[in-house]
C-alpha cells in the first residue's frame, strides 16, 4: 500500500517539475515533440500505400501525447504503425476508390465540382501509371 502511495508522490513531483520549467523550454520541447512526429509521419507517407497507415500512427500518437502517455515520439509512432498497418491501409484504399468513383461519375454527369475530382483522379491515375512502367 505504501508504494502506491510512494508512486502516486513521485508523479506529483514530477507535475510540479513540469510547470516550474521555463515556458520556452516547454514550448521548444513541444515544437521538438511536434517536428519529429511529424518527420515520422512524412517518412511514413514515402511509399504511397502507406499513408492510411502512417496517419493513423500520427493520429494515436498525437493523442498519446496530449494525455501524456508516451516519452518517446519514433518507438510509439514505429509500434502504432505496426499495430494499425492492415486495418488502416484498407480503409485508406476505399475512401481513394470512393474518390476515384465520385471522380468519374462527376467526369460522366458534367457536375463541375466533382468534375475536379475527377481531373486530379485521372492526374494522379495516369502518374501511378507512368510511375509504374518507368520503374518496370
Amino acid at each position: 500500500m505504501s508504494e502506491i502511495s510512494n508512486n502516486r508522490e513521485e508523479s506529483r513531483e514530477n507535475d510540479r517539475g513540469k510547470e516550474k520549467e521555463p515556458l520556452l523550454r516547454r514550448a521548444m520541447d513541444a515544437f521538438g515533440t511536434i517536428f519529429a512526429l511529424n518527420v515520422c509521419f512524412v517518412v511514413g507517407c514515402i511509399p504511397i500505400f502507406t499513408v492510411g497507415a502512417s496517419l493513423s500512427a500520427l493520429y494515436a500518437m498525437c493523442i498519446r501525447l496530449q494525455e501524456d502517455e508516451e516519452e518517446t515520439v519514433v518507438a510509439g509512432f514505429i509500434h502504432e504503425f505496426k499495430r494499425n498497418f492492415k486495418q488502416s491501409t484498407i480503409a485508406y484504399f476505399f475512401i481513394l476508390l470512393a474518390i476515384f468513383v465520385l471522380g468519374y461519375i462527376g467526369d460522366w454527369l458534367n457536375i463541375p465540382y466533382l468534375d475536379i475530382i475527377g481531373y486530379l483522379s485521372n492526374l494522379v491515375g495516369s502518374a501511378i501509371i507512368k510511375l509504374w512502367s518507368f520503374i518496370l
